[in-house]
């Protein structure tokens, strides 16, 4: 009975999860953001270049009367390839850019919900990715400012933080073995402490050294 209760909770949260991105998605059409009008050009010009030639385009040919624009240079593009190939096949630009941001939101409340469930399970993981995907910053980013590199990072960042809290599951981890393994009663304890200390500090000025990195 509490599983069946258990199971009938999940599928409402996912329910009401899918919803509210439902309508979210909806409000998207409705909207005019600030950043719109830049980031409706970049995919109009990758479309223009798939029409050319295919590939990875560094510099927008077809753009400023002919000279070229290098955007891609400075600001990544390669997540718009996907709306830029809708409107090389002929799907409106302004539907291929909402379609564009509802991915977003969907896809950073799929990173979230799987990341957390990784850890500690589904039902976290609903309200987690729920109140994660309707987060102000994220809405405002993609109904406000239309900010498509800074909601991009919200797909990201549960991922990276993922990496973060195994990577000290494995340093843990690697403590219990050295002391299960090392520390025995033929070992006086600081002998024992040197030895666990010569593989510890080692890895801990590792795992310093690539996060200033």
């Amino acid at each position: 009975m509490e599983k069946k209760q258990k199971i009938n909770f999940e599928g409402k949260l996912h329910i009401v999860a899918a919803v509210v991105l439902i309508l979210s998605s909806v409000m998207i059409w409705m909207g005019y953001g600030q950043d719109i009008e830049y980031h409706a050009e970049r995919i109009a010009a990758i479309a223009q270049e798939m029409k050319i030639h295919p590939g990875i385009y560094r510099i927008y040919t077809t753009n400023s009367g002919g000279y070229g624009y290098a955007s891609p240079l400075f600001y990544g593009d390669i997540f718009m390839y996907p709306a830029a190939f809708l409107v090389a096949l002929g799907v409106d630009i302004a539907i291929a850019f909402r379609l564009f941001l509802a991915s977003i939101m969907l896809a950073s409340y799929l990173s979230m919900y799987f990341c957390v469930n990784s850890v500690w399970g589904r039902r976290t993981a609903v309200l987690a990715a729920y109140l994660y995907a309707f987060s102000p910053i994220l809405l405002a980013d993609i109904f406000i400012r239309f900010a498509v590199g800074e909601a991009l990072a919200f797909v990201f960042l549960p991922i990276v933080l993922l990496g973060f809290y195994r990577a000290e599951e494995a340093i843990d981890r690697l403590d219990s073995l050295i002391d299960r393994y090392v520390r025995t009663d033929i070992f006086p304890y600081y002998i024992h402490s040197s030895y666990r200390d010569s593989f510890n500090t080692p890895l801990h000025c590792l795992y310093k050294k690539n996060l200033e990195e």
